[in-house]
């Protein structure tokens, strides 16, 4: 089921202070682990003083599991709350997962049947 709403930035709930979440026993899994992270910008910092790169971008994932039930429209609002001008996301990822998160950049719209992907960051041509 896919449903829309108007941009958070534009909800006057973003501006009041945000509600203390329930406590939640998460299993915290960080893909790739800090090390290979580390290790991937230090090459990329490498790379860059070289001359072989003028730009990267590395990213990482933060994945949570929790046995208790989540209230997803509260975390939508407290990552909307961190930037408001930012695109923040919800997208079921199958039975039981949920790919949550927030972006600088649109990555992903949709008008009526049409939707359209931005999946590469930056602004720096092939």
């Amino acid at each position: 089921t896919v449903r829309g709403a108007p941009a958070l930035r534009e909800d006057p709930l973003t501006v009041l202070p945000a509600p203390v979440p329930a406590p939640a026993d998460w299993e915290i899994r960080r893909v790739p682990e800090a090390r290979v992270y580390r290790d991937a910008v230090t090459a990329a910092v490498q790379r860059m003083r070289a001359g072989g790169l003028s730009k990267a971008v590395l990213a990482r994932t933060l994945e949570l599991t929790s046995s208790q039930p989540l209230e997803l429209p509260a975390i939508l609002q407290r990552l909307a709350r961190r930037d408001p001008e930012g695109y923040t996301f919800a997208v079921p990822a199958g039975p039981g997962r949920t790919l949550l998160g927030a972006s600088p950049e649109l990555l992903v719209s949709r008008r009526g049947t049409q939707l359209t992907a931005n999946p590469l960051a930056g602004s720096v041509p092939r």
